[in-house]
């Protein structure tokens, strides 16, 4: 049962009063409380006792929370789009200011909701933040975070007083890459990227933050447009209601904050570069930089969408060809009634394997098996493949049927049977 007048630091039965100091942490409110934030010590779920105010943006406001059924203290993240909303008289619903915000007010709670979702299937990965809860209350929507302690990496370099050396940066860049790489099969796009949303934890892991999916909805209000973009890391097309954005946008950004990383230097906003494009290379701002590096961030955050790498897998090959370091080769052997093949194909990239040449990269021709059989793919980030079964007559492993419509890992080394072991197929990488 949850006692009134938790300290909203430490939520320990002190008798907090707004203005004291709390005995056992010593927390003091240095500023009177946001007059838009839920009241200290409101109750949300009937679980979540709300503590001190994290932060607030354009879109919301993120809270310290208590979790009474789990005794831990979590983040709580709420829906409140200040340039549509306010509180009502009981300090808890939100309410529209203008009728005509209705529309896009409810469109951006469906995209809160369903990003709460999708970092909800990411749980277990170490640097997307982990999400326990989202539910509705009070006319709006409520995302339930782990608390994070750390720091900003732009807060780290001012605490610092010191730039990112190069092999430091490019670590941290492909440490954030990997992961968004499989949002964004998910349909999530990040568009906030920057040093501002990238945490370094006490123990120098990684988390990215602040997921920005509701920004799509909001180009219609150029009023709070400047809400939307960060200058020097948002690409041309978030400055346009229209602009064709996916995942080239989170590399344009991504790109844009090892830039900031290694120089210290904002980059230069793409809508001033539109207009004369005085960016300059990284390898002329400084000479101990590699050239081959600057050209991958060069091509990254070019203006234009269309000639910009197109994804954060592209985007870590590149990086890797540039440091040297060989990119492995996947490979497939068959084996049919001592008769071998072998193809060799590109990670990250489906490949569909069955009797229909028009449908299958790789042809197999033979009884029951299935116009498109099964879907091969390497995972060069987790290093294994994912076999997805199509087949009503069956895709094996060693441990058995996948099941259609079912997908399974296998290591390089694994072996897959289509229909029988008549059809036996090695997975092996070079």
């Amino acid at each position: 049962m949850l006692e009134d007048n938790l300290c909203p630091n430490c939520f320990r039965p002190v008798g907090y009063e707004p203005g004291s100091t709390c005995r056992e942490c010593g927390y003091v409110e240095k500023k009177p409380r946001n007059e838009s934030a839920l009241l200290l010590g409101h109750i949300l779920k009937d679980r979540y006792y709300v503590g001190r105010v994290l932060g607030s943006g354009g879109f919301g406001i993120t809270y310290l929370a208590y979790d009474d059924k789990t005794t831990k203290v979590r983040a709580v993240k709420e829906f409140y789009p200040r340039e549509w909303v306010k509180r009502m008289d009981d300090h808890m619903r939100v309410k529209f200011k203008d009728s005509d915000k209705a529309e896009m007010y409810h469109r951006g709670l469906e995209v809160f909701v369903n990003e709460a979702r999708v970092l909800g299937t990411m749980s277990t990965d170490p640097v997307i933040v982990n999400v326990s809860d989202f539910f509705r209350e009070n006319n709006t929507a409520y995302i339930v975070m782990e608390f994070l302690q750390g720091m900003t990496l732009a807060e780290y370099m001012n605490k610092k007083g010191r730039l990112f050396d190069e092999k430091h940066a490019l670590s941290i860049v492909k440490a954030i890459a990997n992961p968004l790489q499989e949002l964004h099969g998910l349909g999530l796009l990040h568009r906030d990227i920057s040093p501002d949303n990238i945490m370094i934890m006490h123990d120098n892991s990684l988390k990215l933050i602040d997921f920005g999916a509701i920004r799509q909805y909001s180009g219609h209000d150029q009023k709070s447009m400047s809400v939307l973009v960060k200058p020097g890391f948002a690409p041309p097309e978030q400055y346009d209601d229209k602009g064709r954005q996916g995942p080239w946008t989170d590399v344009y950004a991504l790109a844009a904050t090892y830039y900031y990383l290694v120089t210290g230097k904002q980059p230069v906003p793409s809508m001033n570069r539109l207009k004369e494009d005085t960016l300059i290379p990284l390898h002329e701002r400084n000479s101990a930089l590699s050239e081959k590096i600057s050209q991958v961030m060069e091509h990254a955050m070019v203006l234009n969408c269309h000639n910009r790498i197109q994804s954060m897998t592209e985007f870590v090959k590149e990086i890797k060809k540039a440091e040297g370091i060989a990119i492995p080769v996947p490979y497939l052997q068959l084996n049919v009634e001592g008769e071998s093949r072998k193809w060799k194909f590109e990670a990250d990239r489906d490949i569909h394997m069955g009797r229909s040449s028009n449908d299958c990269e790789i042809c197999v021709c033979g009884p029951d098996v299935s116009r498109i059989h099964c879907m091969i793919r390497y995972d060069s980030h987790k290093g294994h493949f994912v076999v997805t079964d199509k087949s009503a007559n069956g895709t094996f492993t060693e441990n058995g049927l996948i099941g259609k419509g079912r997908s399974t890992n296998v290591k390089p080394g694994g072996k897959l049977y289509l229909v029988s072991k008549r059809y036996e197929l090695y997975l092996e990488v070079k």
